[in-house]
């Protein structure tokens, strides 16, 4: 066979040859990268994806779990704000009878003693019953004109009985202070009550 190309041709054709094999290879060589790229593409999208998927899952659990925490929480400040409520009603409606018998104590002149008296929240819905004792009449009008001159304490006062005691019947008759005088009059009323407090011989001038 004779070879009738030169060697010029014989040099563009291997060339053009060579030229064909790289087009070739660069086309399979940037395919592969393309399919590794979107294979690695694909797998950190499928992970991201996962990871996201993991992540909503354990927040969505934290909630459930804080919110179950947050409910029991709750529910210990409710029961504790009822419970200071409650304690504050309390306080609120307790009557300071201490202080009415210490202010009846102040306006009792020299000379008498209280010999009974009683306070519940019934009796402040009408005029107050009190019993004293006195040495003379006089110590008795003055104890009476002691409330009438205290108006944020009593009023309305007025006697309801004024007696001597008979020393010597042997009735047990406070002999120091003879005479019985019992007063009716109306005493500043509490906001409230929830109890009572009472006295016998319990104060004395």
């Amino acid at each position: 066979m004779i070879n009738l190309i030169g060697p010029d041709r014989k040099k563009q054709l291997l060339a053009a040859r060579r030229n064909s094999i790289w087009v070739r290879y660069n086309f399979l060589l940037v395919c592969t990268l393309i399919t590794i790229v979107i294979v690695l593409g694909g797998t950190a999208f499928f992970y991201y994806g996962q990871k996201l998927g993991q992540d909503q899952s354990a927040e969505e659990n934290n909630k459930q779990l804080l919110g179950t925490e947050y409910i029991k929480k709750k529910k210990v400040v409710d029961e504790f704000r009822k419970n200071l409520t409650t304690a504050k009603t309390v306080l609120d409606a307790e009557t300071q009878y201490s202080d009415i018998i210490l202010d009846i104590a102040k306006t009792m002149p020299p000379n008498t003693v209280i010999s009974s008296l009683k306070f519940d929240s019934t009796t402040f819905q009408s005029q107050q019953t009190l019993e004293f004792r006195s040495k003379t009449l006089n110590d008795a009008l003055a104890l009476k004109a002691a409330f009438e001159k205290n108006p944020p304490l009593s009023s309305q006062v007025r006697f309801s009985n004024v007696s001597r005691a008979d020393e010597e019947s042997g009735d047990g008759a406070d002999t120091a202070y003879p005479m019985s005088i019992t007063m009716f009059m109306d005493l500043k009323k509490p906001t409230s009550s929830i109890g009572g407090a009472s006295t016998s011989n319990g104060v004395s001038q």
